[in-house]
């Protein structure tokens, strides 16, 4: 490995950390719209929805 020790602590921190965030970041972005979606579902089936 080149480079210096900053610059590699970076990177690794990067490597490890990033797809961590990224999946926590995922899952407050996707469970609002679940929330969502089922409110909705709630919403239409009182009145006569009978889809999905």
């Amino acid at each position: 490995m080149y480079g210096r020790g900053d610059i590699l602590i970076l990177g690794y921190g990067f490597i490890f950390i990033g797809p961590i965030l990224y999946i926590q970041i995922m899952k407050h972005e996707i469970k609002p719209k679940r929330e969502t979606k089922q409110t909705w579902l709630a919403w239409a089936r009182e009145r006569g929805y009978t889809g999905d």
